[in-house]
């Protein structure tokens, strides 16, 4: 199997960039940045994409942001709404099946 060790330091780079390298890690990648064009390029660009998206910001309605929220908080009441019922609990057969699921 032939590792490519430019994915190797390119990941190094990314665990770098998000600030979970170790110092041990950094210093072979300092060490084979001065060496490698080709990483010190995916550097560069990885930086430039980082701050363009520092650049990226929009304003949100705070009604809609509400609505949404809204609109997950029931789906996770929804998606959470199915207890266990013991028979003769409920009283529709719509409502479970021989499962014993019940749809609040």
């Amino acid at each position: 199997m032939n590792i490519d060790h430019h994915d190797t330091f390119q990941r190094m780079i990314d665990e770098s960039l998000a600030g979970v390298l170790s110092a041990e890690k950094e210093q072979s990648l300092r060490e084979h940045l001065s060496t490698c064009a080709t990483c010190r390029e995916y550097l560069s660009a990885s930086n430039r994409v980082i701050a363009g998206l520092s650049g990226f910001s929009f304003e949100v309605n705070p009604t809609l942001n509400a609505r949404v929220l809204a609109a997950l908080r029931l789906q996770a009441e929804e998606a959470v709404g199915f207890l266990r019922v013991t028979p003769g609990q409920c009283d529709s057969t719509a409502c479970h099946s021989r499962t014993g699921l019940h749809l609040l």
